[in-house]
């Protein structure tokens, strides 16, 4: 399928599905797939990326509730601690001032806890 490049010969480049690289030269110029048990014939230029698919399994809807229930069992969680450190520390304040501690200390947990998802969020989506 492919012949190492020679300085005559272009050079095709290959990703595989597990992500190296091969560089050649294409020898044929057209793939044969077999789709729901008929062959069919598709020239190589119609071709951005080639992806294995079958070996991806699908995220189920099972697995994202379960994700999305973990996910909401854990925040619950750390607001109530974040309640009961707050708590604490604005017991240390004059009496005025604890209701406005609490709530900018809430507001300050919020606010981190979105930054880091965006965080994450970046991070995922990086390919390289």
């Amino acid at each position: 399928l492919f012949r190492s490049p020679d300085a005559a010969g272009s050079e095709d480049t290959v990703e595989l599905a597990d992500k190296n690289r091969i560089r050649g030269e294409l020898l044929t110029r057209e793939i044969r797939l077999r789709v729901g048990g008929e062959e069919k014939t598709y020239p190589v230029a119609d071709f951005k990326e080639l992806h294995n698919v079958a070996a991806k399994k699908p995220f189920s809807l099972w697995a994202a509730i379960l994700a999305l229930l973990t996910l909401s069992a854990m925040e619950i969680v750390l607001g109530i601690d974040n309640i009961i450190f707050l708590a604490i520390i604005a017991g240390r304040l004059p009496p005025e001032q604890q209701p406005k501690a609490r709530r900018l200390g809430l507001l300050a947990a919020l606010g981190t806890r979105i930054l880091l998802l965006c965080f994450i969020s970046l991070l995922l989506g990086l390919t390289k």
